[in-house]
């Protein structure tokens, strides 16, 4: 059995207690404290952004702070690693946004505010799987069920059900290849409901002499719009990079 402890850069404390059931099975269990402070445009009355909806800050907002707690379970052998864990998370001050009007041309008005007391808990697991020499795909799924301990309303904007899938592949010619899909379930903001959607992924690279590293990519392949969702995703964005590693 091992036992972990270190200190977030908020210089909140996390500990984690691991324990070996034989060669391939793991438990561990953790408990963490968090911080996190306002960005400058939410703590600020006078910023206003303007998109598809609008946004407004808040000088009253104040930092949000909380407690996690976790058990899971892990199997890790030559070609399999699974990885499942419940979690609950308790926050004070939660940052979040509701809306608080309409504009003359029909986009609604949002402000960020603090929710007194949320409770965050769900159900997480992982499995990567080597398919061939050349092939693995790991395939993750979160189970979220959240509250608004005030209200006893759902949280805004938090999925209950995420899905991701990736396909990793190392093809001819030194290229690797990641093909992903990500699915985020329907979400809820002041009693509306959202559709779900899906988002597919393609990248391309390969490595030269070790230390260069070239990227060909394509964010959101099917350019899914969403409408009239007060929230926003990246309509399709194809990409190049170059890495070089001294």
């Amino acid at each position: 059995m091992t036992i972990t402890r270190n200190l977030r850069e908020s210089g909140r404390p996390r500990s984690t207690a691991l324990y070996k059931l034989g060669e391939n099975h793991r438990i561990k269990t953790g408990y963490g404290e968090g911080f996190k402070a306002p960005t400058v445009t939410q703590n600020s009355s006078d910023y206003v952004s303007t998109s598809r909806h609008i946004f407004q800050g808040n000088d009253d907002l104040q930092p949000e702070s909380s407690k996690t707690y976790e058990i899971g379970y892990e199997y890790h052998a030559e070609k399999t690693v699974f990885k499942a864990a419940l979690y609950k998370t308790e926050v004070d001050d939660l940052i979040n946004s509701t809306q608080i009007g309409t504009s003359t041309s029909g986009a609604r008005i949002y402000q960020y505010v603090n929710i007194n007391q949320a409770e965050m808990q769900g159900f997480e697991c992982e499995l990567t799987q080597d398919i061939t020499p050349n092939h693995n795909i790991r395939l993750g799924y979160h189970f979220l069920d959240t509250e608004d301990k005030s209200t006893g309303e759902d949280l805004s904007y938090r999925p209950k059900h995420s899905i991701n899938v990736r396909l990793n592949s190392q093809l001819p010619w030194k290229l690797h290849a990641t093909l992903s899909a990500d699915y985020t379930g329907r979400q809820e903001s002041d009693g509306e409901e959202y559709d779900a959607f899906t988002q597919y992924n393609l990248q391309l690279s390969r490595t030269f002499f070790d230390t260069l590293t070239t990227r060909l990519g394509v964010d959101n392949i099917a350019d899914e719009d969403l409408d009239d969702s007060p929230y926003e995703i990246k309509g399709r964005l194809v990409y190049v990079g170059i890495n070089y590693r001294f």
